[in-house]
């Protein structure tokens, strides 16, 4: 028999056989599935870089991507940039923090992050940690990044060149704590 219907001692019916067999094994692999699907990705889905204010060629936008997907994986730390048109009345840190969960950004369960938000219209940034990185970036190493290797390509309009060295500097910082 394929299957079986049969009452329990107390009247309760009961599946049996080969049914109740594929019933229990189709549940435990959907539940193995799901619960191997929660360690499949620890970092964010998207990319890291966004360019909504349009600063970068295509293989600028690449080669970028390309850095801070690098530097997520070998150190378990989202390092992202956004560029934004304005901040349409809205302050520079709240629209950067807005950004780092609209776009689910941040590495494994902590989303550790360091994300640096540029907004051309005010000439206005945001640089925060998230996560982890609330420990491995202290405020002191990122005013010394943005003072002495961020803001004088931003000053010149060297975007591309500011954006390297952003990540290169979180880079080495990270290469420090590890």
């Amino acid at each position: 028999y394929l299957f079986t219907h049969y009452a329990d001692y107390r009247g309760h019916f009961v599946l049996g056989g080969i049914l109740m067999k594929r019933l229990i094994s189709i549940t435990m692999s959907a539940f193995l599935f799901l619960f191997a699907l929660s360690f499949v990705s620890l970092a964010a889905d998207g990319p890291l870089v966004y360019d909504y204010a349009n600063l970068f060629t295509q293989d600028e936008v690449q080669i970028l991507i390309d850095k801070s997907d690098r530097i997520a994986e070998e150190h378990s730390c989202d390092v992202a940039l956004i560029t934004i048109p304005g901040l349409n009345g809205g302050e520079v840190i709240a629209t950067a923090e807005d950004y780092y969960d609209r776009l689910g950004l941040g590495y494994g369960e902590e989303r550790s992050a360091l994300l640096l938000l540029l907004s051309m219209e005010e000439r206005d940034y945001a640089i925060l940690p998230f996560g982890e990185g609330i420990y491995l970036f202290t405020d002191t190493s990122l005013n010394i990044m943005m003072k002495y290797d961020v803001l004088p390509l931003l000053r010149e309009n060297e975007y591309f060149n500011a954006f390297e060295k952003y990540l290169d500097s979180a880079e080495s910082i990270l290469n420090d704590k590890t």
